[in-house]
């Protein structure tokens, strides 16, 4: 906590927070592994949450003189709303965008918000749509995750993601698209923001990863 947010450290700002288990976690979780609730009434944050995260972050708040703004991202669904029904390999949503399945999946998601906000009075500056959404269509990949295209991506942001914020008073929060490898710039945005002129009503930014170009010219070296 000293090194990354004293005065004497290197003061970071950015906070990402995972919306449930990611590569690194111990185990595979999501916050409604109950089959079918689509009212998700189930839904709980995990010790994980609880014992770890929120206690780290309150200390970060504590120890910065600087404001940290808070930005979440979600690894995969729950099995039951995804079409392998498994936290990790190739699957997507259930359905289509608009429909059932992903209209749950944006209520999972003010849930989160919602959850963090009355548990630690944390308010989320941003959010990604997915993270590495292209992992998910990779066969048996090997930890959380879940596909989306371009297109999906759009559609589930345009349909679901953003109004259901903003009618529940997040609108607010910046949503980012791609969160993925930078290999797909610029043809991922063109192609999201492409979908529907709606897209940029909702859509803030764009998340970039930079590991698979480092890769890619360390290979190309060799």
């Amino acid at each position: 906590v000293d090194s990354y947010f004293d005065e004497t450290g290197i003061q970071y700002n950015v906070l990402r927070v995972p919306m449930g288990g990611v590569d690194f976690s111990l185990r595979e979780y999501t916050y409604d592994d109950v089959a079918s609730d689509f009212n998700l009434t189930n839904f709980e944050l995990k010790h994980e949450d609880i014992e770890w995260k929120i206690p780290f972050i309150q200390a970060a708040l504590k120890k910065s003189t600087k404001q940290i703004k808070f930005f979440a991202s979600a690894w995969t669904a729950p099995p039951w709303m995804k079409t392998n029904n498994d936290y990790r390999g190739n699957g997507t949503l259930i359905g289509e965008p608009g429909g059932l399945y992903y209209q749950t999946w944006a209520d999972y998601y003010l849930k989160f918000f919602q959850a963090y906000k009355a548990q630690a009075g944390v308010n989320f500056w941003g959010v990604t749509a997915q993270n590495e959404p292209t992992d998910g269509g990779l066969y048996k990949f090997s930890f959380n995750c879940m596909g989306f295209t371009p297109e999906s991506q759009a559609a589930f942001i345009v349909k679901n993601l953003g109004p259901t914020l903003e009618k529940n008073g997040f609108g607010d929060i910046n949503i980012m698209i791609l969160d993925d490898q930078r290999l797909f710039l610029a043809g991922w945005p063109q192609r999201v923001f492409a979908y529907s002129p709606d897209a940029s009503k909702y859509i803030a930014g764009i998340a970039v990863h930079w590991y698979m170009d480092f890769v890619s010219f360390y290979y190309n070296i060799l």
